[in-house]
């Protein structure tokens, strides 16, 4: 692995927390078991730098490290559980809860109000009802074409049926 960082040559900071490279390397091996531990090593090493301000000269490095690394892998192992627990669970509804197309739903809207409501939705919300609404397509087809988290899919398409709700009464 390679590292890409804007290093200080004769920097103390720098060389004490390259000392310990190895020795993360092989840590995050047991966290990432394999594919992930290049990446959890990198992220280790800029939340360090990022964080150099709090470190103080003459404490324990090593120890410093291996906490940001254990903290890096559980954040990422909370992350990953709860993407794939929503991807399960979310993957095989439908987008709309009903049949209905979204005009007939919001009815009591007429059709310059709900044009104007349209409007006024912000992009990524219109964009998500759009393709849930009129493509059809399903909860994990719209984050997997967006490349957002199949939550904020969620999230953006219940705030945009929310608005048009509000703007229909």
């Amino acid at each position: 692995m390679t590292m890409a960082l804007a290093l200080l040559p004769g920097d103390p900071f720098t060389e004490e927390a390259l000392r310990h490279f190895s020795e993360l390397r092989r840590a995050a091996r047991r966290f990432a078991r394999g594919d992930g531990a290049d990446d959890l090593v990198q992220e280790t090493f800029a939340r360090a730098f990022a964080a150099r301000a709090s470190f103080r000269d003459g404490s324990n490095a090593r120890a410093w490290l291996h906490r940001i690394l254990a903290n890096t892998a559980c954040s990422a192992w909370r992350k990953a559980t709860r993407e794939a627990r929503l991807r399960e669970r979310y993957a095989e509804l439908p987008a709309a809860p009903s049949e209905a197309p979204l005009v007939e739903r919001f009815a009591g809207a007429t059709g310059a109000r709900l044009t104007a409501a349209l409007a006024a939705l912000p992009e990524p919300h219109r964009r998500v009802l759009q393709m849930a609404e009129v493509e059809g397509h399903s909860y994990q087809e719209i984050a997997d074409r967006l490349g957002v988290p199949i939550g904020t899919v969620m999230s953006r398409l219940h705030r945009a049926r929310r608005r048009l709700r509000l703007a229909a009464l």
